[in-house]
């Protein structure tokens, strides 16, 4: 079998990335429509689980994807390895997408793809669910966000398109592929607001981003398997060693890490009563139903698993590097994870030493 270069198998994986679809499938087509009539029947004192429909996955030949997958080999050595989890993760989605609606076997292969949340963080989750949320007043245009975001790119003498779109659930959103910065044009923004996202989009994902770029492989800019746990965490912990969390959302993060417990015992209803207390139910809503994607009938315990993953990597970020201060700069070698840190320590060295490596200033907010 012949020997691609890498720069060809990074394009090969994106194009299949792109061809899957992964969360296209994987959201209900009438996903509003159901999670409404789940809040009627709430709030009217009615149990109702939401009856999730889900798109034929007719256009995307699965066996065509995995036949790509296997007209190249991968060296036996930390690069190959790296490359090899990412084929992993792609051989997993796929069995996911052809799962959805088997509600106990897409459980457990999400599990296989996402993780289990660690139960030591269960107890500290809960815990902040009770915190007191400061009130924040949303004055700022979308417009203002933009110029803000600008100015940090700027800052950073970077080239990025920031763009406000009508058309997308987040607040902000950032595109490596296309290094795009995506605003939500039917929000308002508070202060903190303003310059929260600038440390979390711009100082983390923008900043690893462009640092993996600046790497011989690809995987180091799109992310590694092990990537996207640490990138969310690294971002949450930022916005706290800068000032400017916001409880509200970090609640809201709690919420989906005990959730993500929850599915594997409790239907959409009983999720919702167990945090709703805490957020409100129209964010308890979101949180579940961001779970109970991928299952079609939701009085059904399980779901997709993923959304541990932000308030656990923050644990697992804050945690390793209370231990280690110089883990932290190591961290923006690229989009990569705790875990790949140690297997190319002495090449992030040398990216830091030389100087070959952006590193944040938090104080641009």
């Amino acid at each position: 079998m012949k020997q691609l270069s890498y720069s060809n198998i990074d394009k090969t994986l994106s194009d299949v990335y792109l061809r899957m679809n992964f969360l296209g499938y994987l959201l209900p087509t009438n996903f509003q429509e159901e999670n409404d009539k789940f809040k009627r029947a709430y709030l009217n004192g009615n149990i109702y689980n939401p009856q999730y429909v889900y798109r034929k996955i007719k256009e995307v030949d699965f066996n065509e994807i995995r036949n790509n997958l296997t007209k190249f080999y991968l060296d036996d050595n930390k690069i190959g390895n790296l490359y090899l989890g990412s084929v992993e993760s792609i051989h997993n989605d796929l069995k996911l997408l052809e799962s959805i609606g088997d509600s106990k076997l897409f459980t457990e292969l999400g599990k296989v793809r996402c993780g289990k949340p660690k139960m030591v963080y269960a107890k500290m989750a809960k815990e902040c669910l009770k915190f007191d949320e400061k009130t924040e007043l949303y004055e700022y245009s979308p417009n203002e966000l933009k110029m803000h975001l600008e100015k940090c790119i700027n800052f950073y003498s970077l080239k990025w398109n920031i763009q406000i779109s009508d058309d997308m659930p987040s607040k902000v959103r950032v595109d490596s592929k296309i290094k795009k910065v995506s605003i939500n044009g039917n929000h308002k923004y508070s202060e903190n607001d303003i310059k929260r996202l600038c440390v979390h989009e711009i100082s983390t994902h923008v900043l690893r981003t462009e640092n993996g770029a600046l790497r011989e492989y690809g995987i180091f800019k799109f992310g590694t398997s092990n990537g996207q746990i640490t990138e969310e965490g690294l971002a949450l912990y930022n916005e706290e060693i800068a000032g400017v969390s916001n409880i509200s959302i970090l609640k809201l993060y709690a919420a989906r890490f005990l959730s993500s417990i929850n599915i594997d015992t409790m239907s959409f209803y009983e999720m919702v009563q167990e945090i709703e207390p805490y957020i409100g139910l129209n964010n308890a809503i979101h949180v579940v139903a961001r779970f109970k994607v991928g299952i079609k009938d939701t009085s059904d315990v399980g779901g997709y698993v993923n959304d541990f993953i932000y308030f656990q990597g923050y644990q697992d970020v804050k945690n390793s590097v209370s231990t280690d201060l110089s883990l932290y700069k190591k961290l923006y070698y690229g989009c990569i994870g705790l875990n790949d840190v140690k297997l190319f320590e002495k090449e992030i060295e040398t990216a830091i030493t030389s100087r070959n490596i952006i590193l944040p200033n938090l104080l641009i907010v």
